[in-house]
C-alpha cells in the first residue's frame, strides 16, 4: 500500500452463496503479496510491542502496592548503609555472606550480592504483607450498608482510613487484581436456607413443605460431599462462580441473542459534535481505538468505589477484538489479540476497513475518506449478503449449523474471519434517528433502532456494534456474555467525552 493509498483503500467483503464467496477491492490495485507480507511484518512487531508492554505491566502490577522505582531505591540504599557501618538487616546480611555467598563469590561481591538479595527480598516481603493486609481489608463489607445522607459510622471512618494507608498511588487497570479478595464460599447450610427463601413466594404450602423435606434430603445424603468439591475450586480460583455464570446463565442459552441478551447504550441528547454521518463516523471509531491502546497499555483507571474501594477489571481483557462463536449445545467466546480492522456495514453490504497504517492508527479525517467511499460504492449486494447478519439474530443451535455447514472453508471462512476478527464492528445506518427532550415517540424509535435495528443489519456476536444514522446520532449495541454493562459505559462516556471535547 503506497502513502497516497493509505486513507483511501477499503476491501469489500462479499457474501455469496456458499463456496461462491468473492472479497473485492475498491481503488487501486496493490501487490498482493507485497500487501500481505508487510502486514504481516507489521503485525508481528505490534505483537511484540503489545508483549513487552504486557511483560512490563505485569511486573508493575505484581509489585502494588508498591512500585518498581521505589524498589530499586530501596535495594541500592541497603548495601550503601552496610558498607558504611549500618547493618540495617539485624545480622541476616553477615550470615548469608559467610553461609552462602562467600563460599562463591570473592569477598566483595559477595558482600554486595548478600545486601542486594536481603534488601529484595526484605522489599517482596513488605509489599506481601501491604497486599495481604488491603485483602483483609476489603473482606470488609459494612460499607455496603451505609446509608447515603447518614453520619459514618466511627468503624468505616476507621477501616477507610486503613485502607487509605496501605494503599497504593495511580494504580494501573489491573494493580488491584492482587489485592481483591476472592468470592466467599457460603456454607451449605446457608445456601439451602437462600434457596428456600427464593422458592418460598412461587410455591403454596403443600409444594414448599416437600421442597423443605427435599433440601433436608440433600443435605444429609450428597451435599455435604458436593460442598467439599466446591472448596476445592474456591482454593484454587480467585471466584468459583465465574465460569459457571458464563457458560449456564449466557453461553448455554440457545434462545437469539436479540432483546433477549444484547443491551444498549444511547447518544448525548442534547448536542451532536459532527452533523455529517461519516465525520461523526470517524471521530467515534478513532476514539474507540485510542481508548483500546489505553486498555493494552493499561493506562485506563480501574472503577472505584468511593475513589478508594477498586472493583475487579478482569472484563476489560475481552472488550476489543471478541466475538461469541455458536455452538450446537454451548456457545463460546474468542478473544483475539490484536486486530488491525474493523467490519463495516452499509447498506446491506460488509467492507473491511484497515485502520492501522505501519502499526499507526489512522487519523479522523483518513478514516472518513474510507467511509466516504463506502457511502459512494453502489455496487449492490451480493446474493445472501443482504440478511446474512440476521444468522446471529436468530436460534443459536440453527445458526451453529448453518456456520459448520457453510463458512469451515474457502472464501466464506475467510469472509466470516473477516467479521469475527475485527476490532469491532461499525453500522453506517441508511435512516436518520431523532433525538431530544420533546422527541418522546421519537426518542422510543431511535433506542429500538440501536436495540435490536431490523435483526439483520448488526453483527449480534461481535462484543460490540457502534452505530452512526444518517444524521449523525451515536448508538451502542453490545453482546453481553464477555462483561456487564459498567464496562461498556465506561468506554462509551470516554469515547463521547473524546469526541465531544478534542476531537469536535
Amino acid at each position: 500500500m503506497t502513502e497516497k493509498q493509505k486513507g483511501n483503500d477499503v476491501s469489500m467483503i462479499r457474501m455469496k452463496k456458499a463456496s461462491y464467496n468473492q472479497t473485492r477491492f475498491l481503488g487501486d490495485n496493490v501487490d498482493s503479496c507485497n500487501d500481505i507480507v508487510k502486514n504481516s511484518y507489521y503485525s508481528y512487531i505490534r505483537c511484540c510491542q503489545l508483549t513487552s508492554y504486557r511483560t512490563l505491566n505485569s511486573l508493575y502490577n505484581s509489585l502494588y502496592p508498591g512500585h518498581p522505582i521505589r524498589g530499586v531505591i530501596f535495594c541500592s540504599t541497603i548495601p550503601v548503609l552496610y558498607l558504611k557501618g549500618y547493618d540495617s538487616s539485624f545480622g541476616i546480611i553477615t550470615w548469608l555472606e559467610e553461609h552462602i555467598f562467600r563460599r562463591v563469590f570473592p569477598s566483595k561481591n559477595g558482600t554486595l550480592i548478600a545486601c542486594v538479595t536481603f534488601a529484595a527480598g526484605a522489599y517482596i516481603s513488605i509489599i506481601k504483607i501491604r497486599q495481604y493486609t488491603l485483602k483483609a481489608l476489603f473482606s470488609y463489607h459494612g460499607w455496603m450498608y451505609q446509608k447515603h445522607g447518614e453520619a459514618v459510622g466511627l468503624i468505616p471512618k476507621f477501616w477507610m482510613g486503613l485502607v487509605k494507608v496501605f494503599a497504593g498511588r495511580d494504580p494501573s487497570l489491573y494493580s488491584c487484581q492482587n489485592i481483591l479478595p476472592a468470592l466467599p464460599l457460603p456454607s451449605l447450610d446457608d445456601t439451602l436456607q437462600r434457596y428456600l427463601r427464593t422458592v418460598r413466594p412461587l410455591y403454596d404450602d403443600e409444594a414448599y413443605q416437600r421442597t423443605v423435606e427435599q433440601a433436608d434430603i440433600f443435605k444429609n445424603t450428597i451435599g455435604y460431599k458436593l460442598q467439599r468439591y466446591l472448596w476445592f475450586k474456591w482454593l484454587l480460583s480467585s471466584n468459583y462462580v465465574t465460569d459457571w455464570w458464563e457458560k449456564f446463565v449466557y453461553l448455554r442459552g440457545r434462545s437469539p441473542l436479540i432483546v433477549n441478551s444484547n443491551y444498549y447504550c444511547l447518544d448525548a441528547v442534547f448536542s451532536r459534535p459532527a452533523m455529517k454521518q461519516t465525520a461523526r463516523a470517524a471521530n467515534i471509531v478513532y476514539a474507540a481505538l485510542k481508548y483500546r491502546t489505553e486498555l493494552e497499555l493499561e493506562k485506563v483507571k480501574p472503577l472505584m468505589a468511593f475513589s478508594s474501594i477498586p472493583l475487579c477489571s478482569i472484563q476489560h481483557e475481552r472488550q476489543f477484538n471478541t466475538v461469541r462463536i455458536p455452538g450446537k449445545e454451548t456457545d463460546h467466546i474468542v478473544h483475539y489479540s490484536d486486530s488491525q480492522h474493523i467490519a463495516v456495514y452499509h447498506k446491506d453490504r460488509w467492507y473491511k476497513v484497515f485502520t492501522y497504517y505501519r502499526n499507526k492508527l489512522l487519523q479522523p479525517c483518513e478514516l472518513q475518506i474510507q467511509f466516504d467511499e463506502i457511502l459512494r460504492d453502489e455496487t449492490p449486494p451480493a446474493d445472501g449478503e443482504e440478511h446474512l447478519a440476521a444468522l446471529t439474530a436468530g436460534d443459536r443451535t440453527l445458526w451453529a449449523t448453518a456456520r459448520e455447514t457453510f463458512f469451515n472453508i474457502g472464501c466464506n471462512r475467510v469472509s466470516l474471519d473477516a467479521i469475527e476478527k475485527a476490532a469491532f464492528v461499525l453500522i453506517l445506518e441508511d435512516s436518520d434517528f431523532e433525538i431530544g427532550t420533546n422527541m418522546s415517540n421519537e426518542f422510543d424509535e431511535y433506542a429500538r433502532a440501536i436495540f435490536h435495528g431490523k435483526g439483520y443489519d448488526r453483527w449480534f456476536d461481535k462484543s460490540f456494534n457502534l452505530i452512526i444514522s444518517k444524521n449523525a446520532v451515536f448508538g451502542l449495541n453490545v453482546e453481553h456474555s464477555w462483561a456487564d454493562a459498567p464496562v461498556s459505559g465506561h468506554m462509551t462516556e470516554y469515547v463521547l467525552a473524546e469526541d465531544f471535547i478534542v476531537l469536535g
